[in-house]
């Protein structure tokens, strides 16, 4: 009776999800992952070459400081060091947390420079929604412009959220371009954000941490190019970032995508544990998770419906592509 159970049971498994060999969605959607992860790699380099720009600002302050309009700047309601108006450059917030002394306001001036850096950045990779640099004593330059003022909490320790802190010495001893790979909710009210951040060092010192952002929804609609296949965009852990329209109403998954800034974000923000395939209420879909080990191509029954599930892995960020094809879609 019990090698009978087992035997039912090996059955059942191979019954439920079996592999795919040749299908011709396979090998495009290879190279979409390719694309990405080409991208990343490019984007990583790019910040780097930024951040050796930045620490060369800090050689050359000197020469900087006189060319700079200082007349640009002010501090407003006496705690808030920022730029007064729009220009072709960047936003800037100092938000108060240090003092704004004499040795804040230069580091201000002379890393302006930066702005034209920004905005060669974002136009040769329109998939960037800002680009920025966040000094160690809260001193943030942000590019596009937007109004400071109105979107970001006063009297924050910048250096407490994870697009600084994981660029430090502690976190990253290579002092490399990384992925931030844990979305978080964007105090600058872009809603759920990944990050490519890159520290900035002057005489071993971290001075501060260069960053852009990119929308998990961005990349998904990238993926989504194509009607037949549906995507889902999660973490190794199984939490689910980004997935298709179609998918949040035939899984009941929860819509992260909607957010309401009824507070300035003071402290980092991250997807709770309902985000999750693991600990989903669904067993189909911690189930699914159970396949997230390795990248493979299999057909399962979800919810009533056969699919061919795609997993493929990002080489840059750790994060798992889930791909979804009903194969009687089209029939």
């Amino acid at each position: 009776m019990q090698r009978y159970f087992i035997v039912l049971m090996i059955s059942i498994v191979v019954i439920s999800c079996s592999k795919v060999k040749h299908d011709p969605y396979d090998e495009k959607l290879n190279k979409v992952v390719e694309s990405i992860d080409e991208l990343l790699s490019d984007l990583k380099a790019e910040l780097k070459a930024t951040s050796i720009y930045a620490e060369s600002l800090y050689i050359r302050q000197n020469e900087i400081l006189p060319t700079i309009d200082r007349s640009k700047y002010a501090i407003y309601d006496k705690s808030i060091f920022y730029k007064k108006k729009q220009d072709l450059g960047s936003a800037v917030f100092v938000t108060g947390f240090h003092p704004i002394d004499d040795s804040l306001k230069r580091t201000v001036y002379f890393t302006e420079p930066l702005d034209k850096a920004f905005l060669s950045i974002v136009e040769k990779y329109p998939q960037i929604i800002q680009v920025y640099y966040n000094d160690r004593r809260s001193y943030n330059r942000i590019y596009p412009w937007f109004d400071v003022l109105t979107q970001y909490q006063r009297n924050v320790d910048l250096t407490q959220f994870n697009f600084y802190f994981l660029a430090d010495l502690e976190h990253n001893p290579l002092k490399k371009s990384i992925c931030v790979d844990d979305p978080y909710l964007d105090p600058a009210g872009r809603g759920w954000i990944y990050s490519i951040i890159s520290p900035v060092y002057y005489k071993d010192k971290l001075e501060g941490v260069l960053g852009v952002d990119l929308t998990a929804e961005g990349l998904l609609r990238y993926l989504s190019k194509d009607d037949v296949i549906s995507c889902m965009i999660v973490q190794n852990n199984g939490t689910i970032i980004a997935s298709s329209e179609d998918l949040y109403q035939k899984f009941n998954l929860p819509n992260r995508d909607r957010i309401n800034y009824i507070e300035r974000i003071a402290k980092d923000e991250h997807l709770k544990d309902d985000f999750s395939l693991q600990t989903s209420k669904s067993l189909e879909l911690r189930e699914l998770y159970g396949y997230l080990q390795k990248d493979q191509v299999f057909t399962k029954k979800l919810f009533d419906k056969e699919y061919v599930i795609y997993v493929k892995s990002l080489k840059e960020i750790n994060w798992k592509l889930i791909f979804l094809r009903d194969i009687n879609a089209g029939n």
